[in-house]
């Protein structure tokens, strides 16, 4: 069995983030998958929540120029 992993999806756009949190989920059914939708969530989440085996970020949202590094700099990360 293949231990479970965690995602964080962040990103501005629900049906963006809605559609990849669901394709995620359909294709590795052990995945839990959590969203935000703002810098804010994003900010919570790294400081509050479970740690994340990989965060998919929007960068084009409001707010997120240096929240990488200042919040959580040893994550990995991929951004568009």
């Amino acid at each position: 069995m293949i231990d479970s992993k965690s995602i964080l999806i962040v990103d501005d756009h629900q049906m963006f983030r809605d559609s990849l949190a669901f394709l995620i989920k359909k294709t590795f059914p052990n995945t839990v998958v959590e969203t935000g939708d703002s810098h804010t969530s994003l900010v919570n989440k790294l400081r509050t929540s479970r740690s994340f085996d990989v965060v998919l970020i929007d960068l084009n949202m409001p707010g997120m120029f240096g929240t990488l590094t200042n919040c959580a700099p040893n994550f990995r990360a991929i951004a568009w």
